[in-house]
């Protein structure tokens, strides 16, 4: 839960135009999250969810709706509500 609340954070503050090196720090907490995340089925599920994904990290409605979407697909399988 407060991963999902780190990165709707960071969607909501990342920046209308983001420069290319913002653009790679999405990237790179994608890439950390696949490979350090504490718990190993989280992290395994991160993984294959995003695998071959271009992550949409061009502005910050972009991103905004990118993470909410991954939030919704592992909602729906965990059996939650789903968020608009």
């Amino acid at each position: 839960r407060h991963t999902w609340a780190l990165m709707h954070s960071i969607a909501a503050s990342y920046p209308i135009t983001p420069n290319k090196s913002e653009k790679e720090a999405i990237n790179k907490l994608f890439d950390v999250i696949k490979t350090l995340y504490p718990c190993k089925i989280c992290r395994a599920h991160f993984a294959n969810m995003t695998e071959g994904i271009q992550i949409q990290n061009q502005d910050r409605k972009s991103l905004v709706e990118f993470i909410c979407d991954l939030h919704n697909k592992v909602n729906e399988r965990l059996g939650k509500n789903i968020i608009d």
